[in-house]
């Protein structure tokens, strides 16, 4: 990861930005294939987002509707990029809270 701005102190917190590369659209870069990308790309963005979207899926639903609703974005987002491979410029703040 590179840095991308200096870390500001804020309050009583601490806040630092890096950026990181996109593995999946680096292995794209040497491999060329599109349908592999895309796979990949979503398997990564789908390990640390799927329980956020979870939430946002309404708690009456059976859990086979909540699993098609989740699917149905994932696949989605799986076929846009197959269909036009995209490199993901990854942005992760950092903040630390200290209590006073």
């Amino acid at each position: 990861m590179t840095a991308m701005a200096p870390n500001v102190m804020e309050g009583a917190g601490f806040y630092n930005q890096h950026s990181a590369s996109d593995p999946a659209y680096e292995s794209f870069k040497v491999h060329h294939d599109a349908a592999r990308y895309a796979t990949e790309a979503v398997r990564a963005c789908r390990a640390w987002s799927e329980s956020a979207l979870l939430t946002g899926v309404d708690a009456d639903r059976t859990p086979e509707e909540r699993t098609a609703v989740i699917d149905s974005v994932y696949d989605s987002t799986r076929a846009r990029l197959q269909t036009t491979p995209a490199e993901c410029a990854w942005h992760i703040g950092l903040l630390r809270v200290r209590h006073r």
